[in-house]
Parts: structure tokens; sequence; C-alpha cells
């Protein structure tokens, strides 16, 4: 790729419908706990910072050198960074020189589990259950804050009953 050559990565569904519907946004934190370990700390940067790009111009056109830029990467660190997210499944080519960027990703593959420290496992089952549990029942996050305000209110509503 020449270094003048734009790179015009596009915010795209997930293909897998599962994940595009459960799956995490490209800032929460699942990617830098659980994810990091796996596809480096340079991936899970340029994950996150992709929406703020998006948000600019959408879909995001720049040099390697530019987007390199945004993340600390010289040109071809970035180019395998990108290679790599597309390996994992974060990525993959529209088949007409742009990328496709998901803008969800999903909890990290049976496979590499071995890979997150033990503090990462633990996280990462926390907040998969947690994830999937939010997203099959929006209603579930108001009542949990709901329930929440009244467990650890001192002697909640008392000013009520007479």
């Amino acid at each position: 790729m020449d270094e003048h050559e734009l790179l015009v990565l596009r915010a795209s569904q997930h293909p897998n419908t599962v994940i595009a519907r459960l799956g995490f946004d490209l800032r929460h934190r699942y990617l830098e706990e659980c994810w990091a370990p796996v596809i480096g700390p340079a991936s899970v940067l340029l994950l996150r910072r992709l929406p703020d790009l998006w948000q600019q111009q959408e879909p995001a056109e720049l040099t390697p050198g530019e987007l390199g830029r945004y993340v600390g990467l010289m040109r071809d660190a970035t180019l395998h960074t990108l290679r790599r997210l597309e390996r994992y499944g974060f990525a993959r080519p529209d088949g007409h020189g742009e990328i496709d960027v998901f803008t969800t990703a999903g909890p990290v593959h049976n496979r590499d589990l071995d890979r997150l420290p033990p503090s990462s496992r633990a996280q990462h089952s926390l907040m998969v259950t947690e994830q999937f549990a939010t997203a099959l029942d929006p209603n579930r996050t108001n009542i949990t804050r709901r329930l929440d305000q009244l467990q650890n209110h001192p002697r909640p509503h008392l000013h009520l009953v007479r």
C-alpha cells in the first residue's frame, strides 16, 4: 500500500446477528480488560478511537500514517494492527478497497480464554453475563438501579407509612 493511499474504514453492523444485538460497544471496558491480552493494546486503542473518527467523518478516510498518529503507531505497525483486527473478526475488507469495522465486539473466543490472566477471565465471565442479561432485558438495568437505590437508602419510604 502506498503511503499516500487512503484507508477507508466504514462503521458496520456485525455480520453475526447475535453479536450485533448482544455484543459490546467498541468503547466498553470489556475490550481493554478481556481482548487486550489477545489482540494487543494497539488494536484495542484503535478500536476505541474509531467511533470518535466516525463522528467526524463516516466512513473515516485516512492514510495509514494519519491513522497511526491517532494511536501512536508508525505506518507499518498501523497496517499490521488492521490485519490483526481482520484476523480476529473485528473487521473485514469489503472487496472494493474499503474496510468494514464492526461497531460491536463479541466475547473472547473460547480458544483464546487461556491467554487471559485470571482476573481478566473472571471479568470476562461477569461482563458477558451482565451484557447478555441487559441486552435481552433492557428493563433489567432500570430495575436493578432502582432496587439498589431502595436498598442503599436509609429506611426507605418510612415517611410514607403511618
